[in-house]
């Protein structure tokens, strides 16, 4: 994620660094957009899989994926 200076901030809000990522889109976001990904209501596309990007373990997959 350091290595891209577009992955600094915000894909969503463009305010604020990011902490989180969106793994099926492979963006990343704050805390604040990742919670509102995660409270997305039932009649939306789909619920996103939002894991934090600092204290989550991730595998092979998801890195990729990203």
């Amino acid at each position: 994620m350091t290595g891209n200076p577009f992955n600094k901030y915000c894909i969503d809000c463009k305010k604020n660094k990011t902490t989180h990522c969106i793994v099926w889109l492979g963006t990343f976001v704050c805390e604040g957009c990742a919670i509102n990904h995660l409270n997305l209501p039932n009649g939306s596309m789909s619920k996103s899989y939002v894991k934090d990007v600092y204290s989550e373990m991730w595998d092979d997959y998801q890195l990729r994926s990203v």
